[in-house]
């Protein structure tokens, strides 16, 4: 048998010198280009999102400075602007609607080479730094409603898209945003807001895994309900584009330090928005009650010895537009508890709740509370009190009765009140009123009815604010409904000493 055998050349150690010379080479001009090219297209780019966003809004917008990069998400690019704002133009003139430190995108590497006009697809957004200022003045005109309106009907069209987003994942820190709504009277303002959230944006149905931390401040008509109350919300929502659909899958939200747990979608229509949500505590501890408090005010719950419980749950479902706000029926619930700080000497006791906050025609002048029972006691101190109040966001309207016997110096053995409130005296009340803020607005006090009693011997009110405490010996008040009459009133005030009785009419 004749076996023939094929002779490989073998590649010789110059040859290979030259091989690898050849391949430093490529590499040294790959690394070059990806170092130089961003000097090249920085300004190009910079100038493209200027001029994209420009000519489709009734704003300005600006930026100090672009820096690009094709190393740090290669084989995409990273873009960072800095200093950035979005200026209004009439009628909030100059206004700032929007400006952030740092704005970071992340884009394939094909976007830098569009020219003006054609849309950029974003696949990472991080913003830090940023503030949102959204107002509504008194005529009803937003500050955001910046789209231009060339006066043809609206066509959706890939061609005139400045933007999409292919998002895998977003971040925002340090951030904060105003709304202020004059002619509704709202005022919010949501600040320190870290929030990110990871998924895929570009598909028509997907989940976004979202994770939330900041302060709330919200205020209605001038009244402050929240002031910088922490939340926390880690959220995986389910995202439907094409319905314009969002609904909470798997959630857990913290309000101070009251955890809640949600189910239900928001439904985004052209003119109005359709919600179904449902919250409710995963636990009955009666801590839950504690945490609703700021934690400045009920300071670290987690030693806090509890009994009896505390449910807080409720809903709301409708439909959201210019004159309708979602029905809503939520529930607070404690049937005798109590609770006791391990520093503090005293306990409060007999603690019961029963109270509703009702919505159910939309209307927001249609909302009512039901404090069915609100009670507690401190060694045998005692306070009760029952009311109704109607047309919430309207003329609102209380009926209400209060029933206390409490030493004021106990508060202080028994809740962590802030140290520089010094409470001392003996209370007695017992009073019932009828009453609707209009009336009292416009001093139309024979409107009102209140009947009743309340007593106090040696109050005390000390705090920083005052330069001297103010002591009352002796008070002394009986409510009937054409007069209020001041049976005795004994006090003093640094060196200066008061006492007075007297009626007053209507």
């Amino acid at each position: 048998m004749c076996h023939e055998y094929i002779k490989v050349p073998q590649i010789s150690s110059i040859m290979k010198k030259k091989i690898f010379k050849i391949i430093g080479i490529v590499l040294l001009l790959i690394i070059g280009l990806l170092i130089a090219a961003p000097f090249i297209l920085e300004a190009k780019i910079g100038e493209l999102i200027k001029t994209n966003v420009n000519n489709n809004v009734n704003a300005t917008l600006d930026f100090a400075d672009a820096d690009l990069s094709l190393i740090k998400s290669f084989p995409n690019a990273n873009l960072r602007l800095q200093e950035v704002t979005l200026l209004n133009k009439a009628p909030f003139e100059g206004d700032t609607l929007f400006a952030a430190k740092d704005v970071s995108l992340t884009l394939g590497v094909s976007e830098l080479f569009k020219s003006a006009g054609e849309a950029i697809e974003i696949k990472n957004l991080s913003l830090d730094g940023a503030k949102v200022n959204i107002k509504v003045n008194e005529a009803e005109v937003a500050n955001y409603e910046i789209g231009k309106d060339d006066g043809s009907p609206e066509t959706p069209s890939e061609e005139s898209e400045s933007f999409t987003l292919d998002l895998q994942s977003y971040e925002i820190t340090n951030s904060k945003v105003v709304y202020d709504d004059q002619a509704a009277k709202v005022y919010l303002v949501v600040s320190d807001i870290q929030h990110s959230g990871t998924g895929d944006l570009s598909a028509e149905k997907s989940e976004l895994d979202t994770n939330t931390e900041a302060l709330v401040t919200f205020e209605l008509d001038s009244t402050n309900y929240l002031n910088k109350n922490k939340i926390k919300l880690d959220a995986l929502i389910g995202v439907d584009l094409k319905e314009d659909k969002y609904t909470f899958l798997k959630n857990e939200a913290i309000v101070n330090q009251l955890p809640l747990v949600f189910e239900g979608f928001v439904k985004v229509n052209e003119n109005s928005q359709e919600m179904d949500i449902s919250f409710k505590t995963p636990s009955s501890d009666f801590k839950n009650f504690l945490a609703v408090i700021p934690e400045e005010y009920s300071k670290n719950i987690a030693n806090v010895k509890t009994t009896g419980d505390f449910v807080l749950e409720g809903n709301f479902n409708g439909v959201v537009d210019e004159e309708h706000i979602p029905k809503f029926n939520i529930k607070i619930n404690s049937d005798n508890a109590s609770f006791k700080y391990p520093d503090l000497p005293k306990s409060v006791h007999n603690v019961f709740i029963d109270t509703k906050i009702i919505n159910t025609t939309g209307i927001s002048e249609d909302t009512y509370v039901d404090i069915d029972k609100l009670s507690f006691m401190i060694d045998e101190d005692k306070f009760n009190m029952v009311a109704k109040i109607k047309e919430l966001m309207g003329n609102t309207k209380v009926n209400a009765d209060l029933d206390a016997k409490m030493n004021l110096a106990n508060i202080k053995k028994a809740y962590p009140v802030p140290a520089d409130l010094d409470l001392k005296g003996l209370l007695n009340a017992d009073i019932t009123t009828e009453f609707d803020m209009e009336s009292v607005e416009k001093k139309q006090y024979e409107n009102t009815n209140t009947t009743g009693k309340i007593s106090l011997r040696g109050f005390e009110y000390n705090s920083a604010e005052m330069a001297n405490p103010v002591k009352l010996s002796s008070v002394a008040v009986t409510f009937n409904p054409k007069t209020v009459t001041l049976n005795e009133l004994n006090g003093a005030t640094g060196k200066t000493d008061f006492n007075a009785t007297g009626t007053i009419d209507n």
